[in-house]
């Protein structure tokens, strides 16, 4: 109950006018401190760590399966969100954990701090909410306008220097993506992101139908396919100008932004192009 009355003030457009002022205050403030606090100076020291490697970005849509992320157990991926709810029937792990969403954080926080990943890279706004955590645990802050109808934030443009900040995008996989940029991952694969929602919404994101089968009976984030569009777009030219290759190994559902790879023979050492 409390948790789905956070869900509804968070979305008020009255309680989104009232924390403008707030809001642009916190930006000001958090645009000075960041890059010298100890979350800044870290994210600042991970810069180029991967240059030139491979990784997996990891979606939690329905064509995630055990046996695909089993092949992957010696690969760099990206988990977000509720991954941790197939762990239970793999021995594969995240390499780098990834959760941006505070209804998401709210609703999780023990589950997130039990995640035993390389790196952890949770939202900034959620630093209080989360309390105490381990030292691979680290705090992003994610930067752009403040909406007054949060109907999706469609990225226009990626800050390089993610010490700073990092762009704000509709969606948990850009957060990776630009990450995986910085770290200087230079091919990066999709898995398990279908893109085949119904409609933007929390009640219809929260189909089972729309998520691997730990998924079932768990709340979702909202799904607006044209902000993410945009935003994939937006990411799939920076890494076109930048030298970086993005392939979408997802088996079926319908993200065609970027080229697509077949799963099978990229983990079997065949070049995906």
């Amino acid at each position: 109950m409390l948790g789905k009355l956070k869900y509804k003030l968070r979305r008020s457009k009255l309680v989104r006018v009232l924390y403008l002022p707030v809001a642009k205050i916190k930006d000001s403030v958090l645009s000075k401190k960041y890059p010298n606090s100890p979350d800044g100076r870290y994210m600042a020291s991970i810069r180029d760590s991967h240059k030139g490697e491979r990784c997996f970005i990891i979606g939690n849509g329905p064509s995630l399966t055990a046996s695909d992320l089993d092949k992957l157990k010696d690969e760099f991926c990206f988990g977000v969100n509720r991954i941790y709810c197939i762990f239970e029937d793999t021995l594969w792990r995240p390499k780098a954990y990834v959760s941006v969403d505070m209804d998401v954080i709210g609703d999780e926080r023990d589950n997130i701090k039990n995640v035993d990943a390389d790196y952890k890279f949770i939202n900034l706004n959620a630093k209080r909410q989360m309390g105490e955590v381990d030292d691979k645990t680290h705090f992003i802050y994610i930067k752009g306008k403040f909406k007054i109808n949060r109907s999706g934030t469609a990225q226009k443009t990626v800050n390089e220097d993610i010490s700073k900040y990092i762009s704000m995008t509709d969606n948990v996989t850009g957060i990776c993506l630009q990450i995986a940029f910085y770290m200087g991952f230079s091919e990066i694969y999709l898995l398990g992101n279908d893109f085949n929602y119904p409609s933007m919404g929390k009640d219809s994101a929260n189909s089972e139908q729309n998520y691997f089968k730990g998924m079932k009976g768990k709340t979702q984030v909202d799904f607006n396919p044209e902000a993410n569009s945009t935003s994939f777009k937006t990411l799939r030219s920076y890494a076109e100008n930048h030298g970086i290759k993005i392939f979408n190994a997802t088996r079926g559902g319908k993200l065609e932004i970027f080229e697509r790879a077949d799963f099978d023979s990229v983990v079997g050492g065949k070049n995906a192009e």
